[in-house]
């Protein structure tokens, strides 16, 4: 599993960085293990934006939001990014 975490005006510490793996990896945990994934996490106006960004099968899958903590803005944008992998797989499956 390939993670790149960007943290901008934000401190991650190792046990939020811990938890964004393993949520990350369930994600994905039956798909392709080597599909690189870019989180970013910043914040501005006292707000937390999270955007994840993966490519799957020539597509590319952004999940971003906004929220008060840095977890809460992670949930919300990996819930989105994991409807738009399930959905690419549906597809998939579905013309085989």
């Amino acid at each position: 599993m390939n993670i790149e975490l960007v943290a901008r005006d934000v401190s991650v510490t190792p046990d939020i960085q811990e938890r964004i793996e393993k949520k990350i990896e369930k994600m994905l945990e039956h798909r392709n293990k080597d599909i690189p994934v870019r989180v970013l996490v910043s914040e501005s106006r006292g707000r937390t934006q999270a955007q994840i960004t993966l490519t799957i099968m020539g597509k590319d899958v952004v999940g971003a939001a906004e929220d008060k903590t840095v977890m809460a803005a992670f949930d919300a944008a990996l819930d989105k990014a994991d409807r738009q992998v399930k959905k690419i797989f549906e597809k998939v499956t579905d013309k085989r």
